[in-house]
């Protein structure tokens, strides 16, 4: 689909013409004042006799030609046909273009404008930015939406709330944490003390009974290692005379 800029003169490229026996060879001699009818329709049903408009072939694309329309040929938004029919030259050509506003036209194909887009309606109710209406409507979309946040909040709160009233009313400041800590460490130090004390009692026991066994092991001696020394004085309670060398033992 070709597009025209509305009340605009144009180029508008027509062809290919083909010859009305194959359909295949170009015909660069086509003239729309020789052909049985050429005409462009409008949009809105006018039909224009282009009989005398300028149409040039295309040099190096045979069977292609330049017609040239004035702003009167594009005057119509909408569709605009334009029709060539010769039954003794060419096949029958038919091209078709859409007439669009100079805005339109301007944003989406020159590109030296923006399309506008005014605010009709909002939420399907028809809007007047002169009156107040767009503004008014969205203004009681923005109350409704932040009604809508602060109920969220409130919510939210409350939750946060519930829990924080279970806080006891005076919470404990930094004096009393550090009064209790320091009755931790009195104790500590109690126990410390009390430890020392029962460790040092041990240890002065244990020596006690150390020195007594000691007291015992050094009256054994050892002539022969391994071998512990004895004086038998008397055997199932019978003394024992000589002194096992000369004389022997014997029982008294």
């Amino acid at each position: 689909m070709i597009a025209l800029k509305q009340n605009t003169a144009a180029t508008l490229r027509v062809g290919p013409a083909l010859h009305y026996l194959d359909g295949i060879t170009p015909v660069t001699t086509l003239t729309l004042s020789g052909a049985d009818q050429a005409e462009l329709l409008k949009h809105s049903g006018a039909t224009v006799d282009i009989s005398g408009a300028t149409f040039a072939a295309i040099a190096g694309c045979d069977g292609w030609f330049d017609l040239s329309l004035t702003a009167a040929h594009t005057d119509t938004l909408g569709m605009l046909t334009l029709v060539v029919q010769d039954a003794d030259a060419v096949r029958p050509i038919h091209v078709r273009a859409l007439v669009l506003p100079a805005l339109i036209y301007d944003s989406l194909i020159g590109g030296t404008d923006n399309l506008q887009v005014d605010v009709v309606q909002v939420a399907g109710a028809a809007q007047d930015i002169a009156t107040g209406t767009a503004l008014a409507t969205v203004a009681g979309y923005v109350d409704t939406e932040v009604a809508a946040v602060l109920a969220a909040v409130d919510t939210e709160v409350g939750a946060i709330k519930a829990k924080t009233d279970n806080l006891p009313a005076d919470p404990a400041d930094a004096s009393d944490i550090a009064a209790s800590f320091a009755g931790v460490n009195a104790t500590l130090a109690t126990i410390a003390g009390y430890v020392d004390t029962e460790v040092a009692a041990v240890l002065a026991a244990v020596d006690t009974e150390v020195a007594a066994i000691k007291a015992k092991t050094d009256q054994l001696t050892f002539t022969i290692a391994g071998d512990v020394d004895a004086n038998t004085q008397s055997i199932r309670d019978v003394p024992l005379t000589g002194n096992g060398v000369s004389p022997k033992f014997g029982v008294v």
